[in-house]
């Protein structure tokens, strides 16, 4: 069983990546409760390219926007000092082309919830296994 799921989550991704490197849209909408006026960051690769946005979180709301040809990991974090040593609070996550939704909580970035990523789901059932 758990042998079929990842031969099946494997195929999924190679028919993605197939498709080249036109690249497609992405709009992650996020929710951070009790942050207004701080930046929050966005990191994934990109093809060839790694790509670091940033957006001010208002309210404790925020949105990023981009083009990514298939599903990839991207990783978010406030404090960009600790991040660049991997430590301090960081969310892990897959996004894909089309519109995600995340949940955050203040210091508590890696409980992210995310929407609207099949691929992300796939891989928190694979946690799982």
């Amino acid at each position: 069983m758990n042998l079929r799921y990842v031969i099946c989550l494997c195929i999924t991704f190679s028919f993605t990546v197939v498709k080249g490197n036109d690249g497609a849209p992405f709009q992650l909408n996020g929710k951070l409760p009790g942050v207004n006026g701080q930046y929050i960051y966005l990191t994934y690769e990109n093809g060839d390219k790694y790509v670091l946005d940033s957006t001010l979180v208002k309210n404790g709301v925020f949105s990023f926007k981009g083009e990514i040809p298939n599903p990839v990991m991207a990783t978010m974090y406030m404090d960009r000092a600790k991040a660049m040593y991997g430590m301090g609070d960081m969310a892990s996550f897959f996004i894909e082309p089309g519109i995600l939704d995340v949940q955050l909580k203040k210091g508590k970035l890696q409980d992210v919830v995310l929407t609207g990523s099949k691929s992300h789901a796939d891989y928190l059932e694979l946690k799982k296994m």
